[in-house]
């Protein structure tokens, strides 16, 4: 049976069983996962999203909207950090040219 929780403790990311992972918790993990990310950041902001998902699971409902649209800022964030390594596009872009030609 699963214990009754109070809203103080739904605030601070509490959940009935510490073994238990709910659906919105699993899916982000799998999601930042499959994300590779050098970027200092990445780490803390993994965690930062898997805290959130763990409350949306077991949130009020009047509280999920506000940590939905937390929990989707900070996973555009990691997202927007994804590197991916076999790719040179990126670095391309980045590398200024200049025509040779004079004008």
């Amino acid at each position: 049976a699963s214990e009754k929780l109070s809203p103080a403790d739904l605030r601070i990311g509490v959940h009935p069983l510490s073994d238990d992972v709910g659906r919105v918790e699993a899916k982000v993990r799998a999601d930042i996962a499959a994300l590779v990310t050098g970027h200092p950041m990445g780490e803390a902001l993994s965690e930062m999203a898997f805290s959130l998902a763990r409350r949306l699971d077991w949130c009020e409902p009047k509280e999920a909207a506000q940590l939905n649209r937390e929990l989707r800022a900070c996973l555009v964030e990691l997202a927007s950090m994804a590197v991916m390594d076999d790719d040179d596009f990126e670095s391309e872009l980045s590398t200024p040219t200049r025509d040779t030609e004079d004008s």
